[in-house]
């Protein structure tokens, strides 16, 4: 087996499991938001969903996981807006 195919592989596999993640916080922000009256802007969880998906698009196009820096910080902006996003929804659930 090549091992471009190998890093592409799991690098499409490495997306779609952080989509999925992503995924599962935007509909907790879509459920808390109905039920609580209060706005999430859950819609906003698309834009790190959007870093990753081209972070990986770049580490896929190239075959190649390490050495390239806009995928890397393609894939570092988009954990550092979740992680902001889920702090913000964070609060916003537990403020009562």
């Amino acid at each position: 087996m090549d091992t471009t195919l190998l890093v592409r592989a799991l690098t499409f596999y490495t997306w779609v499991l952080v989509s999925g993640g992503v995924l599962t916080v935007l509909l907790i922000a879509r459920f808390f938001e109905q039920t609580s009256q209060q706005k999430t802007r859950y819609w906003l969880f698309l834009v790190p969903l959007g870093f990753f998906a081209l972070g990986a698009w770049r580490h896929i196009a190239l075959g190649r996981f390490i050495g390239d820096a806009l995928g890397g910080l393609l894939w570092f902006v988009g954990a550092l807006v979740l992680i902001v996003q889920c702090l913000v929804l964070y609060r916003q659930m537990t403020r009562g």
